[in-house]
Parts: C-alpha cells; sequence; structure tokens
C-alpha cells in the first residue's frame, strides 16, 4: 500500500512538471511543448542548451560532453570562420544519433567560442515535426540534422553521423567560405 502511494506521488509529481513545463511555453521567446512516451521526455519546438542539461532523464548529454575531445586543427578552422556562421540544429531528444552528436556539437562551439545567439537548437517529435514549419522548408529527413548558414542562406549540413568526424565535416564545410 506505501509503495503504491509513493509510486502515485511521484507520477502526479511528473505530472505535475510537466504540465508546467508546457504551460510556460515560452522561456526566453522559446516555444515548446514536453510530451512523455512513459520512459522518456520528448521536446518538440524551439529550445536551448539549458533546457536540455535541466532536464534530469537526460544524463546522456553532460556525459558525451565531457568524454568527447574534438581535433585541434578543424578547431582553428572553425574559429577562423565563426563570426561569418550561424547554426540550425535539428534533433530529437528521443533519439541515439542525437544523444551522441548533440552534446558533441555543444562541446566544439564551446572551444571554439560560438554564442548561443548562433545557435538555433528545434526539437522534433518521432516523426521529425516539429511546432513550426521549419521542418518543411528545409526538407529535414534524418536526425540530428545541423544546418551551417552564412547570412541566413544555407552552405551545408552535417547530417545524423560524421563522414570524418563532427567537427571536421563542419570544418570542412566553412573552410572556403569569404
Amino acid at each position: 500500500m506505501q509503495e503504491q502511494k509513493k509510486s502515485m506521488k511521484n507520477n502526479f509529481m511528473q505530472l505535475l512538471i510537466s504540465f508546467l513545463i508546457i504551460s510556460c511555453l515560452t522561456l526566453n521567446n522559446l516555444k515548446y511543448e514536453v510530451k512523455s512516451d512513459g520512459s522518456q521526455n520528448i521536446y518538440v519546438g524551439e529550445v536551448n542548451r539549458k533546457i536540455i542539461q535541466s532536464d534530469t532523464n537526460f544524463t546522456w548529454f553532460d556525459k558525451n560532453y565531457k568524454s568527447y575531445s574534438p581535433n585541434k586543427e578543424a578547431i582553428e578552422i572553425l574559429k577562423s570562420k565563426k563570426d561569418k556562421i550561424d547554426f540550425l540544429i535539428f534533433a530529437g531528444t528521443w533519439c541515439g544519433d542525437t544523444k551522441r552528436e548533440l552534446p558533441k556539437f555543444y562541446k566544439l562551439v564551446d572551444e571554439v567560442g560560438i554564442s548561443e545567439k548562433n545557435i538555433q537548437l528545434i526539437c522534433v517529435d518521432r516523426s521529425k515535426k516539429s511546432l513550426d514549419s521549419l521542418t518543411f522548408k528545409y526538407d529535414l529527413r534524418r536526425i540530428p540534422t545541423i544546418i551551417i548558414l552564412q547570412n541566413n542562406k544555407e552552405v551545408g549540413r552535417f547530417v545524423e553521423s560524421p563522414q570524418l568526424s563532427l567537427e571536421d565535416d563542419l570544418a570542412k564545410i566553412v573552410i572556403d567560405l569569404k
């Protein structure tokens, strides 16, 4: 009986937290929803790193962030272009590839010195849809997809998994940008 009460209390707290998050759909002008599939939270809409890191269900973020060491040559190439590019990321908090690559991306941009204001993170549901039409505009098919923009125009994208490494693939895209 006591175990049942504890379980009900946990379920109620989880429901209350989800309700509060969903009720406050705007945090720093970000619009998103949090859904639960029973085992994990699925974010849909525009979020930021702080939102992902603050969800205690996403221990994968800090673990994969800390274990990643991007190579120095690619970091230098990205540093030389950092003021000329922006990033649009489509990710799924439920997706194994996102769990692997998104923390690496943030470790990389931290080492390069790219500002959060140059990164837009859009989370999608399992059908790869979000709260806006960006998934259609950018013809999203796989996640994560990291789109590099220069002057609001796409100059290249990283899709799902690296050819060489995340940082080498991104450096290869930006190396010839003026």
